[in-house]
């Protein structure tokens, strides 16, 4: 399962954390992410090979209704998260190179352009 969390350009993802939405059990987690895309928020959960320092299990065989994601910046300053409906996102079909929203569709310059980032970026 792959997300896109929005970032600014000085913003280093450190940490992503997976939580079932309505128990608020921790699911899964991993630390540094190795591709510069995963450093700029866009990540595949639950694949080890794409961390430095991934947390143990499996994506599970049946996702919860609700999964919230919470991702740390370097330095721990700051991150964010979200929260989805797994089947609403499972029904959606998105064109290549672009990750489901709230409001449609959308690549990851614009999501990341979402942001009131210091200079415009």
């Amino acid at each position: 399962m792959s997300i896109k969390a929005p970032t600014c350009s000085a913003e280093v993802v450190d940490k992503v954390e997976v939580f079932d939405g309505e128990s608020e059990k921790r699911l899964w987690e991993a630390r540094a992410p190795r591709s510069p895309e995963g450093k700029r928020g866009a990540l595949t959960l639950w694949a080890a090979d794409e961390y430095e320092l991934p947390g143990p299990g499996q994506q599970p065989t049946t996702l919860p209704k609700l999964l919230d994601v919470l991702l740390t910046e370097v330095g721990g300053d700051g991150g964010g998260g979200g929260s989805f409906d797994t089947a609403v996102v499972k029904r959606a079909k998105m064109p290549e190179g672009q990750y489901w929203t709230i409001s449609g569709p959308m690549t990851a310059e614009a999501i990341d352009g979402q942001l009131p980032c210091e200079g415009g970026e």
